[in-house]
């Protein structure tokens, strides 16, 4: 079974990116996946995620 929800360094390593790049966009407000709503530390939706690769062309 899958993960519905992934933490910030399982999310990084699903788009491909750097644990520290993806704090970084979540900082600057420049990452288009928006974490669950109140998650400390951020969650994110797996589905979410593809569909923003998907956009990408990934």
């Amino acid at each position: 079974m899958h993960k519905k929800f992934l933490n910030i360094s399982e999310a990084a390593q699903h788009i491909g990116v750097h644990r520290k790049t993806l704090y970084n966009w979540l900082k600057n407000d420049t990452f288009a996946v928006e974490p669950l709503e109140g998650t400390k530390p951020p969650k994110f939706n797996v589905d979410d995620l593809n569909d923003w690769l998907k956009e990408r062309g990934a």
